[in-house]
């Protein structure tokens, strides 16, 4: 019988008592990890069911040792002789000035044009209204440059739909919202807000991650935090990386990779 089996259900309850019936024991007898809460998307578009490890608690059983295999003594290796140095190649390696010039020039993103900006801008709020109007929701857009891309704040009534759990609603229409400004501008990042969610989360995050670094401090155990997007496992790892007595890492895969809080 498997030591731990990974389950899924519509909610934590149903997965757990799934894991539990293909393992055949009581939920005393397991440790019980939840990988990922249960969430519906918009329109159908990132719906996932709830996931979780369960365990069998108990020591696991040790490996077998591998066989000894006898070793002979290898023969001693004849001393090398010193190689020849190779004739110096007559090539001139480019002044530091000109090569740092050159990676900033290649490295360096070209800014839209106004006339790609105006027609990203056109499309992203065409879509939106589209949107919005067919939630029932009668919203605003006001536009403005960001770090060569275009960030729109949503306005209006309601604005909790917009938002959603954690997030998730924003983030899907920003997504989507990008995808269709790619398909007539490239190049364009595109930044979706309402309510000034955005800087609320962030503040939300880094005290949670401070929280999670305290607790892995004090108890000395890696502590995961909830599944996030690379955005937000930005903002943890930034929080993080000059707190004392804690490193992080992130593992897993999309959409279920998350941050882990370790003890030095």
């Amino acid at each position: 019988m498997d030591n731990q089996v990974e389950t899924t259900g519509r909610t934590v309850d149903e997965a757990i008592e799934s894991a539990l019936n293909q393992l055949g024991v009581p939920s005393d007898e397991t440790t019980i990890e939840v990988l990922e809460e249960p969430r519906s998307g918009l329109f159908g578009i990132g719906s996932r069911l709830a996931r979780v490890r369960v365990s069998l608690k108990g020591p696991q059983a040790a490996p077998a040792a591998a066989p000894v295999e006898d070793k002979k003594p290898a023969p001693k290796a004849a001393p090398a002789k010193a190689d020849k140095p190779a004739p110096k190649a007559n090539v001139s390696a480019p002044a530091p000035a000109e090569a740092a010039a050159k990676a900033a020039v290649k490295e360096t993103p070209q800014p839209a044009s106004q006339e790609d900006m105006a027609l990203a801008e056109e499309k992203a709020t065409a879509f939106l209204g589209e949107v919005t109007r067919a939630m029932g929701i009668n919203a605003t857009f006001a536009t403005k440059p960001k770090d060569g891309g275009l960030y729109i704040e949503i306005a209006g009534p309601q604005m909790g739909r917009i938002i959603g759990h954690r997030g998730e609603t924003l983030d899907a229409l920003q997504y989507l919202t990008a995808q269709v400004v790619g398909r007539s501008v490239s190049g364009v990042r595109v930044w979706l807000d309402a309510e000034n969610y955005r800087a609320k989360r962030q503040d939300m995050l880094e005290r949670m991650a401070k929280k999670a670094a305290d607790r892995a401090s004090r108890t000395g155990y890696r502590v995961p935090m909830d599944p996030m997007n690379p955005a937000e496992r930005r903002i943890v790892h930034t929080a993080l990386q000059d707190y004392p007595g804690v490193i992080t890492k992130s593992e897993g895969e999309e959409p279920y990779r998350r941050v882990i809080v370790m003890p030095r």
